[in-house]
């Protein structure tokens, strides 16, 4: 579950040099934020490592680049976990439909 926050990064530099800023995502608990992480570290146009960190001014989670370059062996791990179809407990399963 990601929420909105006051929680801010830089985004880029206006052309008089002023600094704009992005609201950073949360989630709510650590496991949202490493499943998170690890999705987007899959993603072919991902470089360097996306890494999951509390934070002390909201005291939720967010991700960051850590500056280390994905490796292999590590997408090759995440791939084994088949992360992206895995259900999490705050998901729900569909038993049966009902025709109102």
């Amino acid at each position: 579950m990601v929420y909105k926050n006051n929680c801010q990064a830089l985004n880029y530099y206006d052309e008089l040099g002023r600094p704009v800023y992005k609201n950073k995502h949360q989630f709510a608990s650590h496991e949202l934020a490493v499943k998170a992480c690890k999705i987007y570290n899959l993603k072919e146009q991902q470089i360097k490592k996306l890494v999951t960190y509390k934070c002390n001014i909201c005291f939720k989670y967010h991700i960051g680049r850590n500056g280390n370059d994905i490796k292999p062996k590590y997408i090759k791990r995440i791939k084994q976990e088949n992360i992206i179809n895995r259900k999490s407990k705050h998901q729900f399963k569909i038993i049966g439909k009902i025709e109102l």
